[in-house]
């Protein structure tokens, strides 16, 4: 993830067997399902008590079933900067 994103940008890593996608595209479908997540209290509920192996898995499926295009790189690049700002808020 870029310094100051949310979001990766660029084009996101494919597997060789699924063809590379816009990242427009998946930061759209990251942003909405934040969006999703935020705006639904027992959702995020879910995804707080999941254990941290299975977070991006169930993610994925999240995403999956509401439509939305997000990668398992742009969940391990949100979660890298969302601790790297946590981080940098107690080092300051």
């Amino acid at each position: 993830m870029r310094r100051g994103s949310a979001v990766a940008y660029g084009p996101t890593r494919a597997r060789s067997d699924e063809p590379t996608k816009s990242a427009t595209v998946s930061r759209d479908g990251l942003e909405a399902l934040r969006a999703r997540v935020y705006g639904d209290p027992e959702l995020a509920l879910r995804l707080r008590r999941v254990e941290a192996g299975g977070f991006s898995a169930d993610v994925l499926r999240l995403a999956s079933q509401h439509g939305l295009d997000v990668t398992d790189v742009d969940i391990a690049d949100a979660i890298r900067s969302a601790q790297r700002a946590w981080t940098l808020r107690w080092v300051r």
